[in-house]
């Protein structure tokens, strides 16, 4: 049995794509995943799964979602080794934690996007490395400042994203295997 990891974008948003994290418990247990556990209301769930890979996950997921609480919502579905070498593969983490933030991405982006959005990034003060399905971020200032928004790494990269901060990135890798 594979362990996962999903990451949903924008639910319980000022209001907005609610979902209660035990009913989106119940409504994935019902299609089949195992050991379901959430990391607070924004669509952090750790489980398991015998059937499916990473990216079958990610459609059976978004399908699920949309079905059950008819919310069209971003999912990025990593395997356990895939999250646990994303924590490690941090380049600033020898930053204080309060200023990092990770950014996942669906799919590795082209080497072209990557340079496009290093150009578009320069004139920022954040600090930014694309290392596989991974932005990693120094942000100095409050992060809702940054204009590096998911958006833009979208827009770049061209590839759904969804962000997180550090300490919420760590806690979810305490939830691997418990």
């Amino acid at each position: 049995m594979s362990q996962y990891i999903s990451i949903l974008r924008g639910i319980n948003v000022s209001g907005k794509r609610k979902i209660l994290m035990k009913d989106l418990k119940q409504s994935l247990e019902k299609i089949g995943l195992t050991d379901v556990r959430t990391y607070i209301q924004s669509g952090n769930i750790v489980f398991k799964s015998v059937n499916y890979n990473a990216n079958q996950l990610e459609v059976l997921l978004c399908n699920s979602i949309k079905e059950t609480f008819g919310h069209d919502v971003p999912v990025i579905v990593l395997s356990d080794k895939e999250w646990r070498k994303m924590i490690e593969c941090n380049p600033f983490i020898k930053e204080d934690i309060n200023h990092l933030h990770i950014t996942l991405l669906q799919s590795v982006p082209e080497k072209k996007s990557i340079e496009q959005l290093m150009q578009v990034t320069a004139i920022q003060e954040d600090k930014i490395e694309v290392i596989g399905k991974s932005v990693y971020m120094l942000i100095k200032r409050p992060y809702h400042y940054t204009k590096l928004t998911n958006r833009v790494f979208e827009r770049c990269l061209k590839t759904k994203a969804s962000t997180r901060n550090w300490k919420t990135a760590l806690k979810i890798n305490e939830l691997l295997d418990k």
